[in-house]
Order: C-alpha cells, then sequence, then structure tokens
C-alpha cells in the first residue's frame, strides 16, 4: 500500500495472529488485512508528531504505541514555553484507546524579545527520554529511557 504523502514512521510493522498487519505511518496507525490492501479501520494519535514503536500483544488482543509529542504553549511571563516527550497508547482490538501513559516532560523556555546577544538564552528543563519498550508476561509495559544529561531507568506499568 502507498500513501499520498511521504509519512513514513521509525516504528516497525506489527502483526496479529490473522495475519493482520498495523502499519504506522505519520501520526496515524492502519490496520490492514492479511492481503495487504484491505483496509480495515485506522487509529489517528492525536496531539503527537510521529510514531517511535508498536508491538500487537495476542493474548491480550492489545496494540502498544509509542509516541512523541511536542507542545508550544501561549506567552507567559515574556517566554514561550515549548512541551515534549513520549506517550505510551494501549488499545483493544477494536482501536479503542484503554490507557496512556506520558514521560515527564523536557520544557524548553524562550524569551519573548528581539534577538540580541543578551536575549538569546534557551532555558531548559530537562525531562524523560522514552526510548524503546517491552511487554512482559506477567502483563506489564515496561519502558526504558534517561533523564537528559543524567541517569538511565526503567518504569513498568500495567496492560490494561
Amino acid at each position: 500500500q502507498t500513501w499520498s504523502q511521504s509519512l513514513g514512521a521509525y516504528a516497525n510493522v506489527a502483526l496479529d495472529a490473522s495475519g493482520n498487519l498495523f502499519i504506522p505511518h505519520g501520526t496515524t496507525i492502519s490496520k490492514f488485512a492479511a492481503d495487504g490492501t484491505t483496509l480495515l479501520s485506522e487509529i489517528a494519535l492525536s496531539g503527537q508528531t510521529s510514531i517511535r514503536q508498536i508491538e500487537w500483544r495476542e493474548d491480550l488482543q492489545r496494540l502498544i504505541v509509542l509516541a512523541t509529542y511536542d507542545v508550544t504553549g501561549p506567552e507567559l511571563d515574556a517566554t514561550i514555553t515549548t512541551e515534549y516527550g513520549m506517550t505510551l497508547f494501549v488499545y483493544d482490538a477494536a482501536g479503542v484507546k484503554k490507557a496512556s501513559y506520558k514521560s515527564k516532560a523536557t520544557l524548553a523556555k524562550t524569551p519573548v524579545c528581539t534577538p540580541t546577544p543578551e536575549c538569546i538564552t534557551v532555558t531548559t528543563i530537562p525531562g524523560e527520554v522514552w526510548q524503546k519498550f517491552a511487554t512482559t508476561p506477567d502483563k506489564k509495559i515496561v519502558v526504558s529511557g534517561a533523564i537528559e544529561s543524567s541517569t538511565r531507568f526503567a518504569k513498568a506499568y500495567k496492560l490494561p
């Protein structure tokens, strides 16, 4: 299948026991029948900027998705704040969202002023950068990551 826009994804394609394909592109996941041409459904990840990883858990009938987001807020206190991070989503076989988990966001504060040598400072408050996830037999999602310029970690979330 081809798309009219070049919105590829970093993520792999997931496959269920029936041979149905979950194909990430842009911020949408398309579910195709095993023939690869019949579109069965689509999941749009609103508020996200890209899909990093997906996995289908046949035993639980769940699709797990790791995506990135960034949000630029309004001007407050003469600064504009951009918040960026990662979100883990859990969907059932019908594409209904069952849960979502967000990383601690990184904040970048930019002053609102005319660019001069005195006005180029961007203040960054480090957050979590989630790299990959894995699912466990005891129905957990374990995500690994790091605090920017600091420590590495892993967190576990229950699969609903």
